[in-house]
């Protein structure tokens, strides 16, 4: 049995339930928070992170209950993205590859799950790559990531997020989304490696210490970028290879605009 659950408590508009947030959502989407004239007050700012961690906490009191349910020989349990809550001037989750959206939270629970933490960075392609070494199942040569698992191996493999465009800016939009930037609809993405984190973005390019924030000498970021311009030139040529998708069907559309993805 394979099993995949995406779980949307903490995803706007964070509606905590009865009992684990002391205030009312507040009814105005991340993306008008980040491009109205209008500043972002103090106590719009505390209601939207108290239904967020009202949300968090909710989820955490009832995660035992599913893990308890099956008998598992490996559950990861995972972020997609984080989100930001007026960082950089932004909100939620539309735009960016910060550290902030970036680095999630992961834990594996299970019989075939070996005891220990993993203190190197990882990526949420390691958690495929795991599941297939698990069930036992070669993986395809496109195949990227590392098992979490298996003993001696290289966990400090660059981590690599990329945004291709921005969903939200139209040059024909209507409404709050006619006031997005037209710089989201560039390319941007970030390099993280043991040596620090490149973001090129509508910001610029910079190297910085994720632990800190502090901004990395130029020698390291001229490395970085030698780094990240062999990975993005493997991506392309891994990309080149797929034929095109069919059609998303129109009820599946509905479905994940009805999530808040469109």
């Amino acid at each position: 049995l394979f099993l995949f659950l995406n779980l949307m408590t903490c995803h706007y508009p964070y509606h905590a339930p009865a009992g684990y947030a002391s205030s009312e959502p507040l009814d105005v989407q991340p993306l008008e928070l980040t491009v109205r004239d209008d500043p972002v007050s103090v106590e719009e700012k505390e209601r939207q992170i108290d239904c967020y961690r009202g949300c968090a906490r909710y989820l955490d009191e009832m995660l035992p209950g599913l893990i308890d349910a099956i008998d598992w020989d490996v559950l990861f349990i995972l972020s997609d993205h984080g989100e930001l809550f007026g960082e950089y001037g932004l909100w939620g989750h539309q735009y960016g590859v910060y550290e902030e959206l970036t680095h999630v939270p992961a834990v594996a629970l299970g019989d075939a799950v070996p005891e220990g933490k993993v203190d190197e960075q990882t990526s949420i392609l390691d958690v495929h790559r795991t599941l297939l070494h698990v069930a036992g199942m070669k993986p395809g040569s496109s195949a990227r990531g590392v098992p979490l698992f298996a003993p001696d191996i290289n966990r400090a493999d660059p981590v690599y997020a990329e945004s291709v465009r921005s969903e939200w800016f139209s040059p024909d939009a209507t409404g709050i989304e006619a006031r997005v930037p037209h710089s989201w609809d560039e390319e941007h993405y970030m390099l993280r490696t043991d040596r620090g984190m490149l973001i090129v973005d509508k910001d610029g390019t910079r190297a910085i210490d994720p632990d800190s924030g502090d901004v990395l000498p130029d020698r390291v970021e001229r490395s970085l970028l030698a780094d990240v311009e062999a990975l993005r030139a493997s991506r392309q040529e891994l990309s080149s290879e797929a034929s095109p998708s069919d059609e998303v069907p129109t009820a599946i559309k509905d479905r994940l605009e009805s999530l808040g993805y469109r």
